[in-house]
């Protein structure tokens, strides 16, 4: 079992689909219209770090945008930020929590999914 847990580590590969062929984040514990996405830099911290796996919950088109966060589609992938509206704008600001990085505002952001939480080691 060490050696499956090493290779599963080594490999980024889930321990649960070594072993069983299942796909553990998306079969067993996701509503079909979650999944998970990583958080590929700090823009976000302190609410989720680097590397922090990140359920969100995919909306429609059509579905109104609320203030939260959100995980978006950018030229790079995808990024998380705080989606604010700006009614004197019409459109949005897309914060990080990160202070050292500055909001940005979007008329129509390419919204991918609402973020519903994320997933963090217990220490």
């Amino acid at each position: 079992m060490n050696d499956l847990e090493a290779f599963a580590k080594i490999t980024n590969t889930d321990l649960l689909w070594i072993i069983t062929g299942q796909n553990y984040t998306q079969a067993n514990w996701l509503t079909p219209n979650q999944s998970i996405e990583i958080c590929r830099d700090n823009s976000m911290t302190p609410t989720f770090t680097e590397l922090t796996p990140v359920i969100i919950e995919t909306i429609k088109t059509e579905q109104p945008i609320h203030n939260g966060v959100y995980c978006i589609g950018v030229t790079q992938g995808i990024a998380f930020r705080r989606l604010q509206w700006d009614e004197e704008r019409q459109g949005f600001w897309l914060r990080c929590d990160n202070l050292h990085f500055e909001p940005q505002f979007s008329q129509a952001p390419n919204v991918i999914g609402k973020v519903v939480g994320a997933v963090m080691p217990v220490l």
